[in-house]
């Protein structure tokens, strides 16, 4: 059975509701659980398997949002 990691990384360009909502979404095509906190800029999500982060980060790129990883 796969074990389930949880990672946590910094996400700039978020501002408001619909912004941790956007990322949310976005993130949750990569991994399960994204949770956004827009006031420290972190997005925590758990995966039982590898996170394509470069396809992750281009896909922030594309609304704005920089993931530092």
């Amino acid at each position: 059975k796969p074990i389930m990691t949880t990672q946590t990384y910094k996400v700039t360009g978020m501002h408001c509701g619909g912004c941790k909502r956007n990322v949310e979404r976005i993130a949750n095509n990569y991994g399960k659980d994204s949770q956004v906190d827009v006031e420290k800029w972190t997005l925590t999500m758990s995966s039982d398997s590898q996170i394509d982060i470069q396809g992750l980060k281009a896909d922030l790129a594309e609304m704005d949002f920089i993931l530092q990883a």
